[in-house]
């Protein structure tokens, strides 16, 4: 049975889904290119619209959740707020595809600078996932039957951070807090139906460092440390889900050869293989390298500064694939390829303190639209 969309053997789901479906009607389910769940590129509408090419910039509050050396970059008392909306294409069934849409506010912060330190709290959002779908579907030997479903995932980090230049050139950052999963789903078929929902909370940290080389180039890594939840069973006899969430690490710089140009690329590592939690089948789960470059100019309108950005990146899978001998099950989990997406958006600071930026961003089976704002106290 391969895994679920987090890579694990769902009690409940797998269960059910053997017990009401032959494997010639399972497969439709599960085979075909879906999109990564996992929301690792960092937030903010400026992000986006650059490819999400970040760590190596990390220039404004989203640090805190990407590279929290960057928050050294701050000069000012500020809070931000993010909200984003999200469109998922799925493809379960063979009559077509399904797009499943989520808002959600998914980035919060509030940054303090404290002498030669810079302290922040804030919330973002690594999963916000919903997958839903009813369709009918037919077996040679079950005949014709509808099959409905639909799960939500959350994964939030509630965190603080820290962060400090230790020499002129070097700022070092640290961030840590509670992370929080939550599940609400049911899949009903052949007049069964099975509901769930679950919630656990589990520490997570990060460290980054951002190095200034001149007054043009920064360099910057960071490493994210994401927890392993476990979700109760309602049978005390079976051992609890275990839903890992891969960590990850990225490096990358930014470049700016005119005053008003920026340009940024930046890699991340996403250790998949961390969610293969059943080392004796054979199905299997690749780490995966995401690609950012992206590039930011800022005009001016009279006085009103207006940036323009774009971005390129390269997604790679998230999904698990079969390495047997068996033919079907080749086709039906084959390793998938990286998705290409693109970025484009805009900023415009309000006065001296309020600043709003929007962005937008597609994949071949994701969409986004992001809108940031700002508020800095204190700056005239």
């Amino acid at each position: 049975m391969p895994q679920h969309l987090f890579g694990r053997s769902s009690v409940r789901v797998a269960a059910f889904l053997a017990a009401a479906l032959l494997p010639s009607a399972l497969h439709p389910l599960y085979a075909q290119r879906q999109p990564n769940p996992f929301n690792f590129n960092p937030p903010g509408a400026r992000s986006t619209a650059m490819g999400g090419a970040f760590v190596g910039l990390a220039d404004d509050a989203t640090a805190a959740a990407t590279n929290p050396a960057g928050l050294t970059t701050l000069l000012y008392p500020e809070v931000s707020f993010e909200f984003k909306t999200v469109e998922y294409t799925w493809n379960f069934f063979e009559e077509g595809a399904t797009v499943n849409q989520v808002n959600m506010p998914s980035f919060a912060s509030l940054v303090v600078p404290v002498g030669n330190l810079r302290l922040a709290a804030f919330r973002s959002e690594v999963v916000h996932l919903k997958v839903a779908d009813t369709a009918t579907e037919s077996d040679p030997e079950l005949g014709e039957f509808t099959v409905d479903f639909s799960e939500v995932f959350k994964v939030e980090d509630y965190g603080a951070g820290l962060a400090l230049r230790a020499a002129p050139a070097v700022a070092l950052g640290v961030a840590a807090g509670a992370a929080r999963f939550s599940e609400v789903g049911h899949f009903s078929a052949f007049g069964e139906t099975e509901s769930w929902e679950g919630e656990n909370f589990k520490p997570f940290a990060s460290a980054g460092v951002l190095l200034r080389a001149g007054t043009q180039v920064t360099v910057g890594a960071a490493y994210h440390f994401r927890p392993t939840f476990e979700i109760e069973e309602e049978d005390p006899t079976v051992d609890p889900e275990e839903i890992p969430i891969p960590d990850s690490f990225g490096a990358g710089l930014s470049f700016r050869p005119r005053e008003r140009l920026t340009l940024a690329a930046s890699f991340t590592l996403n250790r998949y293989s961390e969610l293969d939690t059943d080392d004796d089948d054979e199905f299997a789960f690749d780490d995966g390298v995401d690609a950012h470059v992206g590039g930011e100019y800022v005009l001016f309108l009279g006085a009103t500064p207006l940036a323009l950005r774009a971005g390129v990146q390269r997604v790679a899978s998230s999904a698990e694939f079969y390495e047997g001998s068996d033919p079907d099950l080749q086709e039906d989990f084959p390793e998938e390829d990286p998705q290409i997406g693109a970025g484009l958006g805009f900023g415009v600071v309000l006065g001296s303190r309020f600043q709003v930026d929007v962005a937008g961003a597609a994949t071949e089976s994701r969409t986004e639209g992001v809108i940031s704002l700002v508020y800095r106290f204190g700056r005239h």
